[in-house]
């Protein structure tokens, strides 16, 4: 698998890994959440299991879905990347993808 690739893969997994967590703290489905976050129930059986990429505004979808805000979303998600991928540098790879100004 293509170094990007595995990058991508290692961000959706972990992504998945909070949906799911954040879900089951509030007791709910995958269709409940799907309906209270406006997306198909497979989108977040998907997602949870790694296999989505997701647009900010399915994100901010979420997080409402969810209740909780989107920036602490995003923390929990870089703890998850830190925690499970102990040589993943979110920085490097963002910079590698230009998302990140250098300088």
């Amino acid at each position: 698998m293509p170094a990007k690739s595995k990058e991508r893969n290692i961000i959706q997994k972990s992504l998945g890994y909070v949906v799911k967590s954040l879900r089951n703290k509030l007791h709910l489905t995958q269709e409940q959440l799907a309906e209270k976050a406006n997306v198909h129930r497979t989108f977040i059986a998907d997602l949870e299991a790694g296999g989505r990429n997701i647009a900010i505004r399915n994100f901010l979808r979420l997080s409402t879905a969810l209740e909780i805000q989107p920036d602490k979303m995003m923390r929990l998600l870089i703890k998850q990347l830190n925690d499970d991928n102990k040589d993943f540098d979110l920085k490097e790879y963002l910079e590698k993808s230009k998302w990140v100004e250098r300088g």
